[in-house]
């Protein structure tokens, strides 16, 4: 499998659960199938993505495109006001599935540009019970 097209991982992050399951070892958690180089063919709302982290480029964010350019982000503040934020152009705004966990994303990061996306999750290929192909409204 060539890096540049395809690469197989495995999740390390409970930043998606319960759509991607960390587990407790290489056989219980999910292996996930990324498609490198799409950034020409523009990106979609709903789709699950690695994004290189924009404080430390060594490390990678596994999260889900919320918003797109032009979208307004709806914040909900502890007061129960909302806070609303137009996203750029050439940015989207991710949030990552598990709500629970002080995750890292555009909640804390703002948006961020899409020349971080490195790629799109569409299936889980290991275990074999949770083999699926990922849709985007999931």
């Amino acid at each position: 499998i060539n890096d540049q097209i395809v690469t197989v991982q495995p999740v390390n992050s409970e930043s998606m659960e319960p759509t991607l399951k960390v587990g407790t070892n290489d056989t219980s958690r999910d292996w996930i199938l990324i498609e490198r180089g799409w950034r020409g063919r523009g990106w979609r709302r709903n789709e699950i993505v690695v994004v290189r982290d924009p404080r430390d480029r060594k490390n990678v964010l596994l999260s889900r495109i919320r918003h797109v350019q032009g979208d307004l982000a709806r914040i909900p503040l502890p007061s129960g006001f909302n806070k609303f934020i137009l996203v750029p152009r050439g940015n989207c705004w991710i949030v990552s599935d598990n709500l629970k966990l002080p995750t890292e994303d555009s909640r804390t990061l703002g948006p961020l540009p899409l020349a971080l996306v490195e790629g799109r999750v569409t299936a889980i290929v290991w275990p074999p019970q949770r083999w699926r192909f990922l849709k985007e409204e999931e």
